[in-house]
């Protein structure tokens, strides 16, 4: 479910993942995902053969970015979640999908161009 309409579907009687863990459960299982995630691009970075040259290092600057992308987005979210209005849930989910947009160029790039 959308973490914005957490309240909404609570209301109508829904089951979902996110109701059944909660709001901060939720967040902090997104959370350990982006970091299992991250770990995991960055052993196929290592895989691939990644290393100290230009080349490499532009790799895992650009994908740190993309690293910091999410944590910009969830670590304040999870700090601040009992305090927000589902609009403000609302524009966390939006910058969500910008930090996997971004995400999702950054590991085309970096893999596609090895």
């Amino acid at each position: 479910t959308q973490l914005y309409q957490f309240e909404e579907d609570e209301r109508r009687g829904d089951r979902t993942l996110a109701l059944k863990l909660g709001m901060r459960l939720s967040l902090n299982v997104a959370i350990g995902a982006m970091l299992v995630a991250f770990g995991l691009f960055g052993w196929g970075g290592v895989r691939a053969g990644w290393g100290t040259d230009g080349e490499s290092i532009l790799r895992w600057l650009v994908l740190g970015g993309a690293f910091l992308a999410w944590g910009a987005v969830l670590l304040p979210w999870r700090r601040s979640f009992r305090e927000m209005t589902p609009e403000q849930h609302q524009r966390g989910m939006y910058r969500g999908l910008a930090a996997w947009a971004l995400t999702d160029i950054v590991v085309l790039l970096a893999f596609a161009t090895n």
